[in-house]
């Protein structure tokens, strides 16, 4: 048996320079656990039980109508509870449970899943179920407040995965499946063709591919990415373009960003370029336009790296740059130091910014984040975040505490075939 536990916990302080809506504070509180495990060992075909188990509790989370107050709001969810032969080993291979298949874009399916390898390279598998919906339903949207929404999905895809030598590589997925979606702005079952790609071309060069384009309720593209990246010993650049939904803008939107969420398209493009052993330059640029009101917004910046500075792992880095925003024009220079050793890593960024915004109004921000991760041994581990931000209408703090514990052995060593434990996505 092998497994992990993981506990954690945000807070979140803000207080307002003038009420709003007669409040001058905005806090949350919000505590996490997950306990993951995984029995195998116990038939020839390296057969696994698999489980992932999750709480989160937010103490301003629920919205308690009849009083207007903010309750604690408490979410157990059972993430995976699957038996499973796996792919690795087999060539038929199957999962029966509650599972997620990241290779057709599913979160979580309650039903199964059946493939077969054609070769070491190809498999092609179809699933079917129904979507757990106290799962697929955004956090802070209630399950049981939802409308109906036909919560069956299947579907088939097909994974390739290809490695000439230890340069070149090609890794995709492709999947053309239905299934439901109970976010906050489009709750709809869809149809839909999804690719996602990691092409290695050779040690310089690699290219990334995603899309997922709906045939049902409607014809259209949800997300969508191509990036390319290049490597060097004195040069690294990479050059994305992207479209996103108005789901995406609204989970990102800032708190003083008064337009409508909308879909984006993107394109982005950065180069450090390393001048000296002790030296590197970079230099970025970015261009976003709204689709909802064809609002478009540009960015440029330039900074520098200076490596082992003051320390043989530490390195300082600065950057400026001007933004016109959707809706203000800004300016921001930025600076950071950045330590690491076998132990433990620490970064620490400030930036500074001045807004501009149409109705001439101005607002100047100060942002601090601290960074850290602590490695104890091979079974405990952790991560902290703290972040002070501050401006003319408002002032914020948050804290970020993870800690995590990893059970169990293996009898022998496997090959790397999956991620490792905590680097797992």
């Amino acid at each position: 048996m092998l497994g992990q536990f993981r506990l954690g916990s945000y807070t979140r302080s803000v207080e307002f320079e003038q009420s709003l809506n007669g409040e001058t504070s905005n806090d949350e509180k919000v505590f996490s656990a997950q306990l993951k495990m995984e029995i195998y060992d116990f038939s020839s075909s390296e057969d696994t039980i698999v489980m992932d188990l999750r709480d989160k509790v937010d103490n301003y989370g629920k919205l308690e109508t009849s009083n207007l107050t903010l309750d604690t709001y408490n979410r157990m969810q059972i993430r995976e509870l699957a038996y499973k032969r796996p792919f690795e080993t087999n060539k038929l291979y199957f999962s029966l449970g509650r599972f997620s298949l990241p290779e057709a874009n599913v979160i979580d399916n309650d039903g199964a899943e059946f493939g077969y390898h054609f070769s070491k390279s190809l498999r092609f598998s179809v699933f079917g179920g129904i979507a757990p919906k106290d799962v697929v339903t955004p956090y802070y949207v209630d399950p049981d407040a939802t409308s109906d929404v036909n919560n069956a999905q299947g579907g088939v895809y097909l994974s390739y995965e290809k490695k000439n030598g230890l340069e070149r590589s090609l890794y995709t997925n492709n999947a053309i499946a239905m299934g439901p979606t109970y976010n906050i702005t489009d709750k709809k079952s869809h149809s839909y063709f999804y690719h996602m790609a990691l092409w290695n071309l050779n040690p310089s060069n690699r290219i990334s591919s995603f899309v997922q384009q709906d045939f049902v309720p409607t014809s259209s593209l949800r997300r969508a990415s191509l990036s390319h990246s290049y490597f060097d010993p004195k040069f690294r650049t990479n050059l994305s373009l992207s479209q996103t939904n108005t789901e995406d803008y609204l989970i990102q939107q800032d708190i003083l960003d008064p337009l409508p969420p909308s879909a984006e398209q993107s394109l982005r493009f950065d180069l450090r370029h390393r001048m000296l052993n002790w030296i590197s330059m970079d230099y970025s640029g970015g261009y976003s336009k709204r689709e909802v009101d064809g609002k478009s917004q540009s960015e440029i910046a330039i900074g520098f790296v200076l490596p082992k500075l003051l320390l043989p792992t530490g390195s300082f880095r600065a950057q400026y740059g001007v933004r016109d925003n959707y809706f203000s024009k800004d300016r921001f220079i930025r600076g950071g130091y950045d330590y690491w050793n076998q132990s433990f890593s620490l970064s620490l960024i400030h930036t500074s910014s001045a807004e501009e915004f149409d109705d001439k109004t101005k607002n100047n921000r100060q942002t601090t984040n601290i960074d850290g991760g602590f490695f104890l041994s091979d079974r405990l581990r952790g991560s902290l975040g703290y972040q002070i931000e501050q401006d003319d209408k408002v002032s914020a703090s948050a804290l970020f505490v993870m800690i995590g514990y990893r059970f169990g052995s293996s009898s022998v060593p496997p090959i790397r075939n999956k991620p490792a434990l905590f680097e797992e996505i």
